[in-house]
């Protein structure tokens, strides 16, 4: 019984898998997922970039206690910072391509059914 309750604790424990590499990569790989949904100019990249890894520093940098308490706060400020320096076609581009992947995704865990 007891080594029951331990693998389901272990499994709740370490479901959440936690970020590596550091705010940099985390930075890159946000303009670059960003660049292939909208295209972006050199200097949205620039500044992009440097929101991407103020908000990475946030999110690596924390521990669990703080993460649950400022995720939603820190996704909230990301999302600001990035839709101010977004032009109102790219905004409607990505807003597009993020329904259009909800979608997929409903679709595809229907379809699992």
């Amino acid at each position: 019984m007891a080594t029951i309750a331990i693998l389901m604790f272990s499994n709740l424990a370490f479901a959440v898998k936690p970020l590596t590499g550091d705010a940099t990569d985390f930075a890159k790989n946000k303009v670059k997922q960003l660049n292939k949904m909208v295209a972006l100019t050199d200097s949205q990249k620039v500044i992009i970039e440097k929101k991407a890894h103020e908000f990475g520093m946030k999110i690596l940098n924390r521990d669990s206690t703080t993460y649950q308490v400022f995720s939603p706060q820190y996704k909230q400020e990301y999302k600001m910072a990035i839709d101010s320096i977004l032009t109102s076609d790219q905004k409607a581009q990505l807003a597009q391509k993020q329904l259009e992947r909800r979608n997929a995704i409903r679709a595809s865990i229907k379809s699992k059914k």
